[in-house]
């Protein structure tokens, strides 16, 4: 079940849109969860979409490990990509892939912090993401490129295709957001 900024859930079972009152789902019956307080900044799993507690080692809803190299955090209107590991080559760039065709939201922030080297598989993995959103109708920035990062990314001359900020707040700014 995902809650949407229209007050709405949506029934885990048949993908039903029901009134945030409902405590059944209108078309199959199916009890509703509640969306809690703490999910509406809570870190997704990467497996099952389910947003867990920050500091959960396993997803409530699947028992799936939560990666501790890539976490997903729901900011309410955007969804931030935390990308936790030294190296992006063609090994681990695969995890990122799923994660990243699982997000629905329309403002996505990749913060590749801790990132200090990266391959071109790796950066390919981003342009495909950039594109891709692009033809999704989303929007994705990178944040916290470190200058090793940069400098490869420069060498492959994609630096203007990838929408590139120092920080955090410089990414939402650009969107009109206000910091968070």
């Amino acid at each position: 079940m995902a809650k949407t900024d229209f007050n709405f859930n949506f029934c885990k079972n048949c993908g039903a849109q029901n009134p945030v009152a409902n405590k059944f789902c209108s078309r199959c019956g199916t009890p509703i969860q509640r969306q809690l307080a703490w999910q509406e900044k809570g870190m997704k799993c990467a497996a099952c979409g389910y947003v867990n507690p920050q500091d959960a080692k396993f997803c409530i809803q699947c028992s799936s490990a939560m990666s501790q190299e890539i976490i997903v955090i729901d900011q309410g209107d955007v969804t931030v990509v935390k990308v936790k590991v030294k190296k992006i080559d063609s090994e681990n760039r695969k995890s990122l892939v799923p994660v990243f065709n699982r997000i629905a939201k329309k403002k996505i922030i990749v913060d590749l912090e801790g990132v200090e080297c990266i391959d071109s598989t790796g950066i390919g993995t981003l342009v495909t993401q950039t594109y891709k959103s692009s033809r999704t109708n989303q929007e994705t920035k990178l944040i916290n490129v470190s200058l090793s990062v940069m400098g490869q990314i420069q060498a492959l001359q994609v630096d203007n295709v990838l929408d590139i900020y120092e920080t955090m707040d410089e990414a939402r700014a650009s969107w009109g957001l206000p910091p968070f």
